[in-house]
Formats: C-alpha cells, sequence, structure tokens
C-alpha cells in the first residue's frame, strides 16, 4: 500500500518489514546475549562452588590433624604407639594399627587391645605397645582411624596428612 502525502510517498509495507527485520535482530542479539552470560555465570558459580568445597574440605582436614598416633619408644621386640586428641572435640571409634601389620599386645587403659577407644576426649592420649615383627629394625608407621564429631571417618598413617574416608570399618574388604 503506498500512500501519497504531499511530495513524499511512504510504502508501509516495507516500513513493516523493515520494523520486523530489526526487532527480529535485536530479539537474536538479546538471546546470545542471554546464552552467553547464563554460560559464564554457570561457570563462575561452578568455580565459586568448588573452591567453597576445597575450602571446607582443607578446613576439615586442618582439624582433623589434631589427631595422631606416634612412635614414641621401641623396645626389644616391641614398639610404644601413642595415639593423642590434642584437638578441642572428642573424635569416636578411634582404631590403631600396624601399616605392616604387627602385632598390638597391650593398652595404657587396660583395655583389650583389639577393642576401639570409644571416644578420646580432646586432650587426651592412650598409649599401645606392639610386638615388632622379625627382622623389622623400626617399627612401621601406625595407622590412626577415627571418626570426627560430624561422623566424617579419617585414616591418617604416621605423620602423612589424615585422608578421609566413606563408609565403616566394617565395609573394606
Amino acid at each position: 500500500m503506498v500512500c501519497e502525502q504531499g511530495d513524499a510517498v511512504v510504502d508501509w509495507v516495507a516500513f513493516t518489514g523493515w520494523a520486523t527485520a530489526a526487532g527480529s535482530l535485536a530479539s537474536a542479539g538479546a538471546l546470545v546475549t542471554a546464552a552467553v552470560t547464563l554460560r559464564s555465570e554457570g561457570k563462575r558459580w561452578r568455580a565459586d562452588r568448588n573452591r567453597e568445597a576445597e575450602q571446607r574440605q582443607a578446613a576439615e582436614q586442618g582439624l582433623a590433624s589434631f589427631v595422631s598416633a606416634v612412635t614414641e619408644s621401641h623396645g626389644v621386640g616391641s614398639a610404644l604407639v601413642v595415639a593423642a586428641n590434642d584437638g578441642e572435640q572428642p573424635v569416636f571409634n578411634v582404631r590403631v594399627s600396624s601399616a605392616r601389620g604387627a602385632r598390638l599386645i597391650s593398652r595404657s587403659d587396660n583395655r583389650p587391645p583389639e577393642d576401639v577407644i570409644r571416644r578420646l576426649n580432646p586432650q587426651e592420649r592412650v598409649s599401645f605397645t606392639f610386638e615388632m615383627l622379625p627382622g623389622e629394625e623400626d617399627f612401621s608407621r601406625p595407622v590412626i582411624d577415627y571418626f570426627d564429631m560430624e561422623g566424617r571417618r579419617w585414616r591418617r598413617s604416621g605423620f602423612g596428612p589424615p585422608q578421609r574416608c566413606l563408609g565403616w570399618w566394617d565395609d573394606e574388604t
């Protein structure tokens, strides 16, 4: 449809077509911008979430590092290992063993050697005596396995950092 108004001729069909095309391009641009923004925000959100998880794990591991089992002395055919909780919270179901399988023969709390320590309070220590294996000049690193207040299971071998374990002892085969 063409309308004449004085000397100017306006083609409204062409004008409507150009306006529709411009609107479509603007909509497509907005859609692309939204998609790019959503993708970058998703990456940032995942990076923030991963960083928070790493910080939380480092904090948990830091708290877990206050629990240790250290070889204090060697006798003839035996070694004394002390399990200590130098933290501010108790730990539970503590087990101490030898990385190489040395046999546990006694404990300082007069409990049977194979019993777990149900609760090791802050600043508390329990000594374990292990029979050294034949031909073992130095006692192998002791391993301590325990649960923290939040129910997380940890295992620490010698002076190494505590490692988070999943499941219960009975789950291991």
